[in-house]
């Protein structure tokens, strides 16, 4: 959606070559080449595109954190395509249980796993999340997901601020303790009071949720920045600094402290608690693509996420 909007972003994010997009891809596999070992034909799999994209030479590939690959070769075809070639390394085998539309949101659910494991606070803890406070900024897929894995990594209390009805009923579903409105004329008092140790921002675009996320996280916390902004964001430095705030800006997924967030992302989405499925509000044929751009583009109508499938 971010690409449709801002088509010069596309090579901005190494995407130089004429291609489908679709990075949040699961599939079955179909032919495997012979030096390959690890996969079997009909295999379930999503695509970790980092790992797919990268050299799979350089130290950061071999580290997992293949973002950092002073080599990439994006691929040319995505995951909106009936087939796709892919290095084996970007092919993550997924449990054979795991219903194929739940397994579409590893790529999201693996986002907001790092942007919680990529804190300092979390780091501390080893990813035990007991006894914080986390709030969401933003309940779009990707802020739900973040209050599924903040629930999964054991946060205490988990504040969500949604804009639309269908999003705040699905927050209460992935877990949020405590549900707010966007607009709400009471907001940033009632998060301030909510002492969140751990503040997400889930929202980007041109929402001013990054200074209230500054302004809202409680003295000594961290500001995790997931969205993507359009525009350059002004700090108050001086609010950040009165509470000593710390300022993360997490970078897609990877391997963290010796563990891949798409092995906890696989973990997560098999939790029977959760109704991950929910999340998946409109599935379109691979035909009828344009109109599942359009649907997607309307939140208001009850988007969340929209799945293409393809006829294999």
């Amino acid at each position: 959606m971010h690409h449709l909007h801002h088509p010069e972003l596309i090579k901005a994010d190494r995407r130089d070559r004429p291609g489908a997009l679709g990075h949040e891809m699961v599939g079955r596999v179909t032919r495997v080449a012979a030096d390959v070992r690890t996969y079997e034909v009909g295999d379930l799999v999503a695509l970790e595109p980092q790992l797919a994209a990268g050299c799979g030479d350089c130290a950061e590939c071999q580290a997992g954190t293949a973002w950092f690959c002073p080599r990439p070769a994006p691929l040319p075809v995505w995951g909106f395509a009936e087939r796709i070639v892919v290095r084996a390394a970007g092919a993550w085998r997924l449990p054979a249980g795991l219903d194929p539309t739940v397994a579409a949101l590893m790529e999201p659910m693996a986002v907001s796993l790092h942007a919680l494991r990529i804190t300092a606070l979390c780091a501390e803890r080893a990813d035990d999340l007991t006894g914080v406070n986390v709030v969401v900024l933003g309940a779009g897929a990707t802020g739900l997901l973040a209050v599924a894995a903040a629930r999964h990594l054991g946060a205490h209390r988990v504040t969500c601020v949604a804009r639309h009805d269908h999003q705040a009923e699905l927050a209460a579903r992935m877990g949020a303790r405590v549900i707010l409105r966007d607009g709400a004329a009471d907001l940033e008092e009632t998060l301030i009071a909510a002492e969140p140790h751990l503040v997400l921002e889930c929202v980007g675009g041109r929402a001013d949720t990054l200074g209230l996320a500054i302004r809202v996280a409680a003295p000594h916390g961290e500001v995790s920045v997931v969205g993507l902004f359009d525009e350059p964001q002004l700090v108050d430095s001086r609010s950040a600094f009165r509470r000593e705030i710390r300022l993360v800006f997490p970078v897609v997924y990877g391997v963290v402290r010796g563990v891949h967030d798409y092995e906890i992302a696989a973990r997560v989405l098999q939790d029977p608690s959760t109704p991950f499925a929910d999340l998946i509000t409109h599935r379109y044929p691979l035909e009828e693509i344009g109109q599942a751009y359009r649907t997607a583009g309307s939140k208001s109508a009850g988007a969340v996420r929209v799945i293409v499938t393809g006829t294999g």
